[in-house]
């Protein structure tokens, strides 16, 4: 009966090696990580060649996808409303241009960037 104890016992401590050297094998093979790959960027927008006298507002579709974007234009020009500069993903919104009172026509120019390092720049012009 000495001996069936020693026996068993042996093939538990060969089951129980087997058996942790499977399981730490297992446990080293671990999937790597993917970097995610950014996506298109378009731009899209109804703002016409040149914008009347009367000024009026148009649309702009940022299609970022997977992409941060932000807009950047020039600090001292007021007569141009765009309610969000940054966002990302897929956004429609209104650009307002007010009634040109002015002299002369005036112009902008807004770059529209994507964290992808895509840009776009739709030239503004009013007529007077």
């Amino acid at each position: 009966m000495n001996t069936m104890k020693i026996i068993t016992h042996r093939y538990f401590k060969i089951y129980s090696a087997i058996f942790s050297l499977l399981l730490l094998l297992s446990s080293c093979s671990k999937d790597q990580p993917v970097a995610p790959q950014a996506g298109p960027f378009e731009v899209t927008h109804d703002i016409p060649t040149t914008v009347p006298t009367s000024g009026g507002s148009y649309n702009l579709t940022i299609d970022a996808t997977t992409n941060g974007w932000w807009i950047v234009k020039s600090e001292n020009v007021s007569w141009l409303t765009i309610n969000r500069l940054y966002g990302s993903a897929k956004v429609s919104q209104q650009i307002s241009i007010a009634p040109n009172t002015g002299e002369s026509a005036r112009e902008v120019s807004i770059e529209i960037n994507a964290t992808n390092k895509d840009s776009k720049v739709i030239k503004i012009i009013q007529a007077r």
